[in-house]
């Protein structure tokens, strides 16, 4: 995963959602999932990342739903990549 090794938290998730223009199909979809797992897990740690980031899980949940109609990507696979995010938040990092 160079991708994680060369830049931060936000930039994984940027990219990710940038991956997911223009892709359709659930193995591509599946894909930007574990893309965004790997990246997180060995980029550098962003300064606020995960500031608005809810840590309890039925308001993680909601978050997930009320911030996936602002992306640009199907909701199922948003909330995937949205749920790696809570991840991180639950682990202590990107605070």
């Amino acid at each position: 995963m160079t991708f994680g090794r060369g830049h931060d938290q936000s930039a994984c998730l940027d990219e990710a959602f940038r991956r997911l223009r223009g892709c359709d199909g659930m193995l591509r979809e599946l894909q930007q999932s574990i893309f965004t797992q790997e990246c997180l897990a060995i980029a550098a740690d962003a300064p606020d990342f995960c500031a608005e980031v809810p840590d309890s899980i039925v308001a993680g949940v909601l978050w997930t739903k009320t911030t996936c109609p602002d992306a640009d990507a199907r909701p199922p696979i948003c909330e995937r990549i949205l749920r790696e995010v809570l991840k991180v938040r639950a682990s202590g990092r990107g605070l």
